[in-house]
């Protein structure tokens, strides 16, 4: 029964066979590379007390912050045999995705019908061969995905048991598992409220109170995280201000709907950047996709009973990709990662309700219509799974993953934009010049394209002309922004007005006290 799941594990192993050959690629180089902090097992402990950026040397205060001590310990774990070869990070990560690949299978056989569990390896297929879901696990830095559905998965597996055994060891396992899962990232949080729903449960428990109590175990570690991430961020850090929730808001729709047709229609995979391609969607539009989203989420629950298990993986599809509204709200590049964790539950879903329309054919005895089925499902497959080995080559480096966004969206700033910030990164600034200046065509007032293109500009010993830059930007930017073009003018006056330079980092921080690069500047001079 199980080789039809070893079947599976096979064939991924050759899809993704190339990737083990990629580099390191995106912000990779500043965990990696450029900083030491994962090179020791000495930070781990630091982990657990620092935002997750600060494994990359990322000093500057941000407004959504995120807390993944669990993933940093692997990737400390990772370099005590691979060092700075990014040959075992690949290996870890497609040790990870082949595990998640077995616990959808296990998921799906506990929650399929017993004359359907013998087709458990379809859902773990199509998850394990989506072109898209690559993102999280062909990208070393992608890891908080899989590690975050491996334990997640225990976990669901770990409270099911307790749910059956009332045995409090399986209860201390689902928590602990549940704990580990948000510390590897913060959406396995939105799991919780699909837990009531859970098939098994919902048909030994008719009383939906009785079914929440059960949840004891996964509440007390969610209540453990949030205390232990609001005391290290300061703050929950989950959004800046109503305003950025409210776009967000407006998001979810087309975001849904965007998920759902990259997960369900086989298409080549490319890197995007959701805030440039949901801003040109209209408002009517926007709220138009989240009227619709809510109204077909709201005809799932009605169906809950009928179909238990295709409204589970529905419903934890929904709950989950949620928190990626707020992507589209920032310049923070990727789409597929966001899916890795909806879809596992989404795909057992799916195949669950295909399974029962094909016990509904079989009744009529349409075998052929079967056997079409089945050619369809292996040529669905199939196709993507050719175009996961495909998409294994455009994580190579750096240079592969941001032509393939310039090529998919030449009209958009962000692989211009990336490029040009990782030529910066790999000490080419002549190089880098002319991507930043295309990205600034396309979004002139973004200041994470601005600021890149001044630091060319210095490297490249253009100093008054990254100062000129400076000083425009001040004028024109928004006011959160002065802080980073006051570093940045700063930095240009250096060589040439050490005072003027002192001046600007005063005023940086007079802007923002938390700006870090602007005070350790000063702090030499201070001591001297």
């Amino acid at each position: 029964m199980h080789r039809s799941l070893f079947l599976t594990l096979g064939v991924l192993a050759l899809v993704l066979a190339p990737s083990l050959g990629n580099q390191f690629i995106y912000d990779d180089l500043f965990v990696f590379v450029t900083t030491d902090l994962v090179h020791s097992l000495s930070n781990v402990p630091n982990f657990f007390a620092h935002n997750t950026m600060w494994a990359a040397g990322h000093l500057e205060p941000l407004l959504v912050d995120t807390y993944r001590p669990l993933t940093l310990t692997t990737f400390a774990l990772d370099s005590v045999v691979t060092g700075r070869n990014p040959l075992g990070y690949h290996l870890t990560n497609l040790l990870l995705h082949a595990l998640n690949t077995a616990m959808v299978y296990a998921v799906a056989r506990r929650l399929f019908s017993d004359t359907n569990k013998r087709h458990a390896w379809i859902p773990a297929a199509a998850f394990s061969y989506s072109p898209w879901l690559g993102e999280a696990h062909l990208w070393i830095n992608g890891r908080s995905d899989p590690l975050c559905l491996a334990l997640l998965a225990g976990a669901l597996l770990a409270w099911d048991r307790a749910c059956q055994d009332r045995a409090a060891r399986w209860h201390f396992a689902a928590g602990f598992l549940f704990l580990g899962a948000l510390l590897s990232k913060e959406v396995a949080l939105m799991a919780l409220p699909i837990l009531p729903l859970w098939p098994p449960l919902q048909k030994q428990y008719k009383n939906l109170r009785a079914r929440c109590v059960l949840c004891a175990a996964p509440l007390a570690a969610a209540g453990l995280y949030l205390a232990l991430r609001g005391w290290v961020l300061q703050g929950l850090k989950t959004h800046g201000d109503l305003s950025q929730l409210l776009d967000a808001l407006s998001y979810l729709g087309v975001l849904y709907w965007d998920g759902l047709t990259a997960v369900l229609i086989p298409s080549t995979p490319h890197p995007r950047s959701l805030s440039e391609s949901y801003d040109a969607v209209s408002y009517s539009l926007r709220w138009l996709a989240l009227a619709l989203a809510l109204l077909g989420l709201t005809l799932v629950w009605w169906q809950r009973k009928r179909e238990p298990v295709a409204a589970f993986g529905v419903l934890f599809f929904a709950a989950t990709l949620a928190p990626a509204a707020l992507i589209p709200t920032m310049v923070w590049p990727g789409f597929g990662r966001y899916l890795y964790i909806p879809f596992a539950m989404l795909s057992i879903g799916i195949i669950s309700a295909g399974l029962q329309i094909g016990t509904q054919i079989a009744r009529f005895k349409e075998l052929y219509r079967t056997r079409i089925a089945r050619i369809v499902l292996m040529a669905y497959l199939g196709l993507n799974a050719f175009l996961l080995h495909a998409s294994a080559y455009s994580f190579r480096d750096d240079g592969a993953y941001y032509t393939a966004a310039i090529e998919a969206t030449p009209g958009q700033a962000f692989g211009y934009a990336f490029l040009g910030m990782s030529l910066l990164t790999h000490r080419h600034p002549e190089e880098a010049l002319p991507y930043l200046r295309r990205a600034i065509d396309l979004q002139p007032y973004e200041p994470k394209y601005r600021y890149a293109l001044g630091y060319a500009l210095i490297q490249t010993g253009a100093l008054q002309a990254a100062e000129q830059a400076a000083r425009s930007w001040l004028e024109t930017g928004r006011v959160q922004d002065r802080p980073r073009y006051l570093e940045l003018l700063a930095t240009a006056l250096e060589p040439v007005d050490p005072e003027g330079a002192r001046d600007a980092r005063k005023a940086c921080l007079l802007a923002d006290p938390r700006w870090l690069r602007c005070r350790e500047a000063l702090a030499p001079q201070r001591a001297n």
